[in-house]
């Protein structure tokens, strides 16, 4: 796990510097194409700066949920708005960042990891941008919102003795929306150590393709409530985890 989540580390890290490229390239591109501001113009402008706003945020909840310092969110903003003010060719620009800071957020940052059975890793950043010069007038404020989450519902039934089946549904979203997992990691709580489920010979996963994800599995074990934990990275490589504890059904 440590060895995926160093890789993942790089590939959030790379991730952000090509956000932040790509996002300059396109900038200079629009602002050398054209010699004064038209509409069309800066409809495009400001949807790439909502767009980049989105990359940076989204790039910067990777890197952190994956063991990055929190205050990568704050720096990586600013030096994409940094960026902004100092290429925008016809006037200036005034961008003004407001970090989520009501509870449960903190820094913009928001990870509810703990055994309710959801599990949260969230940014969240208020934006104010302020345009003139050269027959443009801007005062716009909008919001990013980064939310991955994941759900586990599940129990166990009795088979006799100690022997119990085990049967948990897993759910992945992106911003409330359904979506794919990278991969999922299972382990449930045996005796006093964390098991995976794997090497059971009737493990059993079914995918169904839509970020729904059923588990089954036996196993004996001498006690009433079974903590589960699960791990997820979904597709844009944010990491999620939930704990739950299965009771029987």
């Amino acid at each position: 796990m440590k060895a995926r989540k160093g890789q993942v580390l790089v590939v959030a890290a790379l991730a952000i510097a090509l956000t932040i490229l790509s996002v300059q390239s396109f900038l200079y591109s629009l602002s050398k194409q054209r010699i004064t501001p038209q509409n069309d113009y800066l409809s495009e402008y400001l949807l790439s700066i909502n767009q980049g706003s989105k990359h940076t945020i989204a790039a910067s909840l990777i890197n952190i949920s994956n063991s990055g310092v929190s205050t990568n969110l704050a720096s990586n903003l600013a030096r994409w708005t940094a960026f902004l003010v100092d290429d925008y060719q016809f006037g200036t620009p005034i961008i003004t960042i407001t970090l989520e800071t009501s509870s449960p957020y903190s820094d913009g940052l928001r990870f509810e990891w703990g055994a309710t059975g959801t599990g949260i890793s969230s940014a969240c950043s208020d934006f104010n941008l302020s345009l003139s010069g050269r027959d443009v007038e801007v005062n716009w404020d909008y919001s990013v919102n980064i939310t991955s989450k994941v759900t586990c519902r599940g129990e166990y039934t009795d088979l006799g003795g100690t022997s119990k089946r085990f049967d948990l549904i897993v759910n992945v979203y992106n911003e409330e929306e359904p979506c794919l997992a990278d991969y999922v990691i299972l382990h449930y709580n045996k005796t006093t150590t964390w098991e995976n489920p794997t090497n059971l010979m009737d493990y059993f996963v079914t995918d169904y393709g839509n970020g729904t994800y059923m588990y089954s599995f036996t196993d004996d074990i001498d006690k009433t409530q079974i903590p589960v934990r699960i791990q997820v990275v979904d597709l844009r490589g944010v990491y999620i985890r939930v704990e739950q504890t299965l009771v029987e059904n």
